[in-house]
């Protein structure tokens, strides 16, 4: 004979079978899962399928998020894009460019196919008055205030490529050298919310730990600035990060920047991203974390890739007030520097994981 605290669980047809209460227990999780799965399949809609649980922690996630000193940050939803310029889009744009070369598309190439998880990217460069903060706070000097001199280009036009000067005393306190010789923009104190500037890769790294976050990666960034979802922009994200086609009036280049900085949060010559980032185009060229490699598209793992280990030259993306080529301005667009070097025309933003 059984002991107490059997039970009997009616089957169909009249049967019953008794069990003991561990069995019971076991039934019951296996109907509930039965029922679950039975009214998830009925409420769905037809080619749709369940959500898991991690997409469901992730709606949950504030689409915008403050950093240290109040800087805004804008999320970048886990998921897919496509990264790169492909064989057909790249001949397109070879098409309206006679005078570029046949090879000018090759470091963005092949377009693959890249997941990343979620992440958040600062919706601006880092200003003056931020920069200012961390330096007040930990004391850093960075390598132009140690070495004494920066990069300095002046002169820039609509037609004139404007000269390189190496200023004595350039820093990203005074961008264009000290003293009010050089006119509006020698002082960071007068330009608090521009971009800063006069900053090496390790200067712009140490700012990012400071406020919690990162560098982005290539990756993180291209996604950023295109959108990087479904077919718009031939291979995947859009061409520019507002649309597809050129459009002078959506950021601040050579032809109405007055060769120089502004404010970030203008109104006129600016544009956001599909995420919300602006300034992902022109206005100053945004440092990197990864080394530069050349393969990189190329051989690079198909979720969340890092650039090589080793290298020379970091990369820089987005181009800056100076240039006219419109190609520059492409999310996909890549260009790089040794990571020692700081001027007036490159800075950098933030980027943290989505925890």
């Amino acid at each position: 004979m059984r002991p107490l605290g059997l039970a009997s669980i009616p089957i169909s047809q009249g049967c019953s079978y008794r069990k003991d209460e561990g069995e019971i227990v076991s039934s019951l999780r296996i109907a509930l899962a039965l029922t679950t799965f039975l009214l998830t399949a009925l409420l769905l809609p037809p080619g749709a399928t369940a959500a898991p649980a991690a997409a469901a922690a992730e709606r949950t996630l504030p689409s915008t998020r403050i950093g240290k000193g109040g800087a805004v940050m804008v999320l970048v939803p886990a998921g897919a894009f496509m990264r790169g310029t492909g064989a057909a889009e790249a001949l397109a744009l070879l098409k309206g460019c006679p005078r570029c070369r046949a090879d000018r598309f090759a470091d963005e190439a092949p377009a693959r196919r890249i997941h990343l998880d979620a992440f958040y990217i600062g919706k601006h460069p880092v200003t003056n008055a931020r920069f200012a903060r961390f330096a007040g706070e930990t004391g850093r000097r960075t390598l132009g205030e140690g070495e004494g001199w920066g990069w300095v280009l002046g002169g820039v036009g609509k037609d004139s490529g404007g000269e390189w000067r190496r200023v004595k005393g350039a820093s990203w306190r005074a961008p264009l050298g000290p003293g009010s010789r050089h006119g509006p923009g020698s002082r960071h104190e007068d330009i608090p919310d521009h971009p800063v500037v006069q900053v090496a890769w390790a200067d712009a790294a140490a700012y990012c730990r400071w406020a919690g976050g990162r560098l982005p990666t290539e990756a993180e960034w291209e996604k950023a600035a295109s959108g990087g979802g479904g077919q718009v922009g031939g291979a995947g994200g859009l061409h520019y990060p507002w649309g597809n086609a050129w459009d002078p009036a959506k950021l601040s280049w050579r032809g109405n920047s007055g060769g120089r900085t502004h404010p970030v949060g203008r109104s006129g010559n600016a544009h956001e991203s599909p995420y919300g980032a602006a300034d992902m185009a022109g206005h100053v060229w945004e440092w990197i974390a990864d080394w530069f490699g050349r393969d990189a598209y190329r051989t690079a793992p198909g979720r969340n890739p890092r650039g090589p280990a080793l290298g020379s030259v970091r990369v820089k993306r987005g181009g800056a007030w100076n240039i006219r080529d419109p190609l520059v301005f492409r999310a996909a667009f890549r260009d790089y520097h040794a990571p020692d070097l700081r001027n007036n025309i490159s800075g950098f933003r933030c980027a943290a994981a989505a925890e």
